[in-house]
């Protein structure tokens, strides 16, 4: 029987945790799956577990290739697919047993059902709030007209918790954006949003998201500035005929600040003049001209909130500088 679901999940030096991950896939109530276990050049008892598992279940199918990056992998695990569905799970992640069940009872014509997101962070567990209120107010269907409710959240930034149809996926070729380290995930659901644009929540918790110390927002990224407007120009082509609702506007104030930050990152190599020029460019972008009457709104310190409404770079500049010193001295 040819499997209705591929689940993918790239593995790279992972093995404390992948045991809990796989075991908790070939454990699902729903069966007719493929498991596809893709090695992306682990140095460590990766690749080793990952054959254990093939031996044994013939749903696992194992890969390896040399170290090129999630994005790859998964885009690898995409050509490789069978199913007529799509899943992607982290290797340090685990599933509840009914997720694949629920997902594909909502899975219906011309939609991407999404499934909830347990945290489990420093021993604490804990249910997504945004995904909770979703559920709690009943709101579960959300078409073209109605998506940008869902920014900023991980309904539409993470590529996990979802059912994505292979088809679609090979017909219009959507692929993760290999080159970039920030927010591919987003880039790759809003493109997937194109021809899908309906989302649909399961009201149910079954995906374990484990978050570790280390965080993609503290590291310098070298193509921040290709992301955010790649991920801006792909908003205003699906919203096009759509005035941008407030949650959407607050999104576009996150990436603000998180070019900012970037700039002034110690990895950035810009000089003084250059971050302050840098800072400037960023108050000329469509991005923050639309969204800055919000800035009042933004939790953020009250220097911070002065010096972006009135687009003093060289405010910004010293206030993340003096932050960065009043951290060395805690340390």
């Amino acid at each position: 029987m040819s499997p209705i679901v591929s689940v993918i999940i790239p593995c790279y030096n992972i093995a404390p945790h992948l045991e809990r991950c796989v075991d908790s896939v070939l454990d699902q109530f729903y069966t007719n799956f493929e498991l596809l276990l893709l090695d992306d050049g682990s140095t460590d008892a990766t690749l080793e577990i990952c054959k254990t598992y093939e031996k044994v279940d013939n749903r696992v199918r194992v890969f390896t290739h040399e170290n090129k990056g999630v994005s790859f992998t998964r885009n690898r695990g995409i050509d490789l697919a069978q199913g007529d569905y799509i899943m992607f799970i982290d290797g340090d992640d685990w599933v509840e047993v009914d997720m694949l069940e629920l997902l594909l009872q909502s899975i219906g014509n011309n939609t991407t059902p999404v499934i909830g997101m347990i945290h489990e962070r420093r021993g604490k567990v804990f249910e997504n709030d945004f995904f909770k209120s979703l559920i709690i107010t009943r709101q579960l269907d959300y078409n073209s007209d109605t998506v940008q409710n869902l920014f900023p959240s991980s309904v539409l930034s993470s590529p996990c918790c979802k059912l994505y149809n292979r088809f679609i996926l090979i017909e219009y070729k959507i692929k993760f954006e290999e080159h970039l380290s920030y927010q591919e995930d987003l880039i790759f659901n809003l493109n997937y949003l194109r021809y899908v644009p309906k989302i649909t929540i399961v009201p149910a918790f079954s995906y374990h998201y484990v978050e570790h110390v280390t965080s993609s927002s503290s590291r310098f990224h070298p193509h921040l500035d290709q992301s955010v407007t790649l991920v801006y120009q792909l908003i205003e082509r699906l919203f096009a005929s759509h005035s941008k609702t407030k949650s959407f506007l607050h999104f576009n104030l996150s990436q603000v600040l998180k070019l900012v930050s970037n700039y002034l990152h110690e990895n950035s190599g810009l000089t003084f003049r250059a971050k302050i020029q840098a800072i400037d460019s960023v108050f000329k972008k469509n991005i923050f001209k639309e969204s800055s009457h919000l800035i009042p709104e933004l939790e953020i310190g009250v220097l911070l909130r002065y010096f972006m409404k009135h687009e003093s770079a060289y405010g910004i500049l010293f206030y993340f500088e003096f932050h960065k010193l009043l951290t060395r001295l805690k340390k």
